[in-house]
């Protein structure tokens, strides 16, 4: 079925009994580029679990109620360090698609989503996309990781525990309190998003 607007929409179409259809919905974003969304759907707002595969690439997969994103995981490439990076955004969202409640960041080597090229995790609560309160958060370089887990406040650690973890006894090669160690993320202030 093709909409007056020229979105699309190839599947079942509702039952009487719960209002619900399933299937494939093409529509164009404000880019005038294509979004596409595969999964149930009520009164053409998706409504249930689906996956959204926005024009650039990007996938939300996750739980909606009557258009409105609830939560799910976001997925994305990157730039980190210069270097292409994968990043997965997991939990409630708003409508922006921005954590917004208890969650996770976990950034991945662009080459592997395995567990071993984690390259940044960040665990705790969020707000608007913003870690924000208690937070687990862990910075992983070369022959290094640091580890900081406390509270958060205006994007920057406010109380917690900070520790430096190295692979080399070359203590001149550690970062240092305030040095950045990498393009998102530094020491004593930080930003997620």
């Amino acid at each position: 079925y093709t909409y007056a607007n020229r979105d699309k929409f190839v599947g079942t179409f509702p039952k009487a009994t719960t209002n619900l259809s399933v299937g494939t919905y093409f529509y164009l974003n404000e880019t005038d580029k294509c979004d596409t969304y595969v999964g149930f759907m009520q009164m053409d707002k998706m409504h249930g679990q689906g996956r959204l595969t926005f024009s650039d690439g990007d996938t939300f997969e996750g739980e909606w109620k009557q258009g409105i994103p609830l939560k799910g995981t976001l997925t994305r490439c990157i730039a980190y360090n210069a270097a292409p990076a994968f990043e997965r955004r997991i939990g409630p969202v708003n409508n922006d698609y921005r954590l917004h409640g208890k969650g996770e960041v976990v950034v991945y080597k662009h080459t592997s989503r395995r567990d071993d090229s984690i390259l940044l995790r960040a665990q705790g609560n969020f707000n608007n996309g913003t870690v924000s309160g208690q937070a687990t958060i862990e910075v992983f370089g070369a022959t290094w990781y640091t580890t900081f887990k406390g509270t958060v406040q205006k994007q920057k650690k406010h109380k917690g525990k900070e520790q430096i973890f190295h692979s080399t006894k070359d203590v001149h090669a550690l970062p240092r309190t305030g040095q950045q160690i990498d393009s998102t993320l530094k020491i004593n202030s930080f930003a997620i998003d």
